[in-house]
């Protein structure tokens, strides 16, 4: 849902790395909508600690008109990546005018296949983001 005079998203990626200047501005490094998870050892086996994918989501917002304090909200909308909601202030009732935000985020992967991030600003969705995981090879092992 768009807001009359914003705030706007400019940009929401699953990327792997992102450089934050003293300016404040970001360079996003890897953007991806995709992992593949592979086997490890001759067996394809896939250990615990591989089902924890780290990634980092990168997000901006353009104040527009806007002078107000909002909250930014992220949400996995799929059950199959284990991962708590994430809450943030957006604030551009001062000189403020940067809406830039990286979250760190470690996924517990329990099976493969499509998952979502739902992007709230307050109380309305704004976007979803998508991570299609792959599992090659592989045979899962407690």
């Amino acid at each position: 849902m768009v807001t009359e005079g914003g705030p706007y998203l400019q940009m929401a990626v699953l990327c792997e790395k992102v450089h934050v200047d003293p300016d404040g501005s970001a360079s996003i490094l890897r953007v991806t909508d995709q992992v593949v998870i592979r086997g490890d050892g001759p067996n394809g086996n896939w250990s615990l600690a591989k089902r924890v994918i780290t990634l980092s989501l990168a997000l901006s917002f353009n104040p527009g008109t806007s002078r107000a304090r909002h909250t930014v909200r992220v949400r996995p909308s799929d059950e199959g990546a284990v991962a708590p909601d994430r809450e943030l202030d957006l604030d551009f009732s001062g000189s403020s005018r940067s809406g830039n935000f990286v979250l760190p985020l470690e996924l517990e992967i329990t099976s493969d296949g499509l998952y979502w991030f739902d992007v709230y600003l307050d109380d309305s969705l704004v976007t979803r983001v998508p991570l299609h995981v792959r599992l090659e090879g592989l045979r899962l092992q407690a």
